[in-house]
């Protein structure tokens, strides 16, 4: 029973350890991963304050862990415009988090699907313009 429902649990309990992970064994990867994981933050803290219903302690959990996805990017030694600039790892990247938003056989979140494709879409383009417009 336990094994069957670990998997019905929230992507950023996967997303931000792997991440975290794939940035520092990868240093070279930090442009394919920026766009990703200030969308889990981002997400994950609006579906945290204004979806779930969780206790205050789990919240501010829930908010830390998310948050930690910041501190890399926040002390690169890159740009944070040349991180976030598109590029083709991006496209794929945003392909691929398309898809599994889309195709999810559960859905373990309490914003739907469409809505959170929309959040997930905006917060994408708009760092794709921001780093296209402001470059350095």
């Amino acid at each position: 029973m336990y094994m069957k429902n670990i998997f019905k649990t929230q992507l950023s309990w996967y997303l931000i350890p792997l991440l975290l992970v794939l940035w520092y064994v990868y240093p070279k990867s930090h442009i394919i991963f920026t766009n990703l994981m200030m969308c889990v933050v981002i997400i994950g803290l609006v579906e945290t304050l204004f979806f779930s219903s969780i206790s205050t302690i789990s919240k501010i959990l829930n908010i830390i862990g998310h948050l930690l996805l910041l501190l890399p990017i926040y002390f690169s030694p890159q740009n944070f415009n040349t991180l976030s600039a598109m590029n083709k790892w991006n496209v794929i990247i945003y392909i691929l988090g398309v898809l599994i938003i889309l195709y999810l056989p559960f859905w373990p979140y309490k914003m739907d699907r469409m809505r959170l494709l929309m959040l997930y879409s905006v917060i994408t383009l708009l760092m794709w313009v921001n780093a296209t417009i402001i470059k350095n």
